[in-house]
């Protein structure tokens, strides 16, 4: 029986079968190391005796070499074995925050390593086959090895491995047909790119093959700890590479991982977690009792909480905290709160799961096959739950309740309610310009804040009014038009099922001033999988929201555009914006990305014109860079098809600015007025025994930071209309 095997201990690392031409087991060890032979020298007599006095022990001590200078003092009841290379060995001390300890080795097992210069090894019960940087703590740990075929998290196969072990994850659905490979430095568009476009063979086995080439295949590659990382009470470590200042403490086990913690943005792992079989990236935070498995992590992501995660990419600066996330594709910016759970969903960035929301709880297919998908913003409630398979436009936002059948939301910033009492689904368009402006001030504060503290983040819009939600808009225009004309035909006891003679007919009675959202019931088909009805709430000022925002969002832009280029006319903005733009965007893993250019993308791909990721990431780069110019030409194209124009003339520019400077003060007054509301409720009053406590606790409202800010907007925006007005 071979479950434990009796040997002298010195058998080869890595079967002989496994060995490449040229290679020996320390091969692939020497090159990652980067150490020349020459800079390590033997023990002398003398060294070798004092390390016996003091406990020390080994297999081979011709095996057991050091660079000077080197103090046998500082080694102490450790255990050799195999060729260990040991760096610079001097009394001193290393400090990590409150924590002091002396510079050396003791009462540890140290097989076939290399030690950098100045580290603090002690009470490591055994670590073999591992590349230990410069000012190192490693305190108290259990075990910590490299198994011959380690791939540290990444998707690779070695010789004579089948495919099978490639080591996909699977999101988005949890049949697996969705699977992708990772890779050290795959972003959320990358992952998005290889689990949307199944259908397309090449696009696949291109995207595979770019991927096993990112790795190093070879057997016999070591575990890395790189410089000034600590380690205290760790139990276990197997297959690792540690960047720079990685803070690991109490962590039970991490297997197969790759942590790409930097000096600038290290990362923490701490009590009771458990990560196999991922990546971490930079700046990360994962504490108390994350258990994840077949994962990858975006820069700045926090797990905390007994998160569990399982089979799912994490976009950057996203926050997780006590919820369970499984076969789960999210974009940038996503926030999960308590006891919720996400299943087998694709969220697009910017979007919030409140505490005890539900998203995959069950599927209405005969298998369990479906996927929920969530655009930009899009934030379920408290304690909503929502079936396979469903779909939500952007800044979507569920009501608290139960939603028993599959939904397709597909009218942004609406709020989405479901009325058993009357049996019906309620759905009001535009609801955040409409009825809650204070929040949608505040996510814009916090946008920009946010863009100030993260500049750099590629490829990453934040704003509300982009492309991609002003063809959600455009969309949703064309829906109300359509179901204000049936409904208003239905009270007549006539049918029409022509699509252009129902928006023309939409549009007329939308564009009537004394036209009311009480004189028509609107409902809507196709956006619930049921029989019951679902009833448009405020169709009609929802429509005129949506059309302000387009003019807003043009206009903005346009702006924006005359003040990065001082002193152009608008007969040169008209040309250099007037051009045909991109009517279709994307958003692939968080980067807005006109559809020709993700088809151009993929071609490029499966021509072999991209071969690396390294230059799949440079397009990116590129299309990045375009990115301001091909909004403002967006911007100018949609906002000339609102105002009916081939071109914009000066009489209409100036119209347009008119009209969107009125759209700026009634969003200052109406955030005012919904801050206001708060002040004034009876119920908030109800807590506080006079208005002096009150504004003591919550700020007089004229001192209120975020009012006074859309104020400042207003007035500065003001400036610029006028400004731009006298501009020829």
């Amino acid at each position: 029986m071979d479950h434990v095997k009796l040997t002298d201990g010195m058998e080869d690392w890595i079967a002989p079968d496994h060995l490449v031409k040229d290679q020996d087991s320390a091969t692939v060890r020497f090159e990652q190391s980067g150490k020349a032979p020459g800079q390590y020298r033997v023990l002398t007599p003398e060294e070798i005796q004092l390390l016996l006095t003091q406990g020390n022990r080994a297999s081979d001590w011709t095996q057991v070499l050091v660079t000077d200078p080197f103090d046998p003092a500082c080694i102490s009841h450790n255990e050799f074995c195999g060729l260990v290379r040991l760096g610079r060995v001097q009394k001193g001390v290393l400090t990590h925050q409150a924590m002091t300890v002396p510079t050396g080795m003791t009462h540890s097992q140290i097989v076939s390593c290399d030690v950098g210069h100045d580290v603090a090894v002690h009470h490591v019960s055994y670590m073999a086959h591992t590349l230990v940087g410069d000012r190192v703590i490693l305190w108290q740990c259990g075990e910590i090895r490299t198994t011959e075929s380690a791939k540290f998290g990444c998707s690779q196969v070695k010789a004579g491995e089948s495919t099978e072990v490639f080591g996909r994850i699977h999101v988005m659905n949890e049949t697996g047909t969705r699977g992708i490979g990772i890779f050290e430095g795959m972003q959320p568009v990358d992952a998005m790119l290889w689990a949307k476009y199944r259908d397309d063979g090449d696009l696949l086995n291109c995207l595979e093959a770019m991927t096993c080439d990112v790795t190093d295949t070879r057997y016999g590659v070591y575990s890395e700890i790189q410089s000034q990382c600590v380690i205290k009470h760790a139990r276990q470590l197997i297959n690792i590479k540690l960047g720079p200042c990685t803070e690991v403490v109490n962590a039970d086990r991490l297997e197969d991982v790759t942590i790409s913690s930097t000096e600038e943005a290290p990362v923490f792992i701490g009590d009771s977690v458990t990560l196999c079989h991922g990546l971490v990236g930079d700046g990360c935070h994962i504490t108390q009792g994350v258990r994840a498995e077949s994962f990858l992590l975006g820069a700045q992501v926090t797990l905390e909480q007994g998160v569990r995660l399982r089979h799912s990419v994490v976009g950057d600066h996203s926050t997780l905290t006590r919820c369970e996330v499984l076969h789960s594709l999210i974009y940038p910016g996503h926030q999960q709160r308590h006891t919720s759970c996400l299943t087998s969903s694709c969220m697009m960035g910017q979007t919030h799961m409140a505490a005890g929301a539900t998203l995959g709880a069950s599927c209405s297919s005969q298998i369990n096959d479906g996927e929920v998908r969530g655009g930009r913003g899009f934030m379920p409630g408290l304690c909503t739950s929502v079936i396979h398979p469903s779909s939500f436009a952007s800044f979507v936002l569920l009501a608290q309740g139960d939603f028993p059948y599959a939904l397709n939301i597909t009218l942004p910033f609406s709020l989405v309610i479901n009325d058993p009492s009357r049996n019906q689904l309620k759905v009001m368009p535009a609801y955040w310009w409409l009825h809650s402006l204070y929040a949608w001030a505040r996510l814009a504060i916090e946008i920009g804040e946010y863009n100030t503290r993260h500049p750099a983040q590629r490829g990453i819009d934040y704003p509300a009014l982009a492309p991609d939600t002003m063809g959600e808009i455009q969309q949703a225009r064309t829906a109300l038009e359509v179901w204000v004309a049936q409904a208003h035909l239905r009270t007549l006891g006539r049918v029409e099922t022509n699509i252009e003679t129902l928006r023309s007919k939409g549009r007329h009675l939308l564009a009537q001033a004394t036209v009311s959202a009480p004189d028509i019931d609107v409902t809507a088909k196709g956006l619930e999988h049921a029989k019951r009805p679902t009833v448009v709430l405020d169709a009609f000022e929802g429509y005129h929201a949506y059309g302000d925002m387009i003019l807003y969002y043009g206009v903005t832009q346009l702006i924006q555009y005359l003040q990065w280029h001082g002193g152009e006319t608008l007969e040169g903005m008209v040309k250099t914006l007037g051009v045909t733009a991109p009517h279709d965007w994307t958003n692939l893993g968080g980067q807005l990305l006109p559809v020709e250019e993700v088809e151009q993308l993929r071609e490029h791909i499966c021509s072999g014109r991209f071969k690396t990721w390294s230059q799949v990431h440079d397009h990116y780069d590129i299309l990045w860079k375009a990115y301001p110019l091909a909004r403002q030409q967006h911007a100018y194209m949609i906002l000339c098809d609102y105002l009916g124009l081939t071109t914009l003339d000066q009489t209409h520019w100036h119209f347009a600015l008119d009209q969107s400077l009125a759209i700026q003060k009634a969003l200052c007054d109406r955030v005012q007025q919904t801050r206001q509301t708060d002040y004034k409720s009876p119920f908030m009053q109800a807590l506080f025994d006079s208005p002096e406590e009150m504004n003591a606790v919550l700020g007089a409202i004229e001192n209120d930071p975020l009012i006074q800010n859309i104020c400042d907007q207003t007035r500065v925006y003001a400036t610029q209309v006028q400004r731009f007005k006298a501009q020829k």
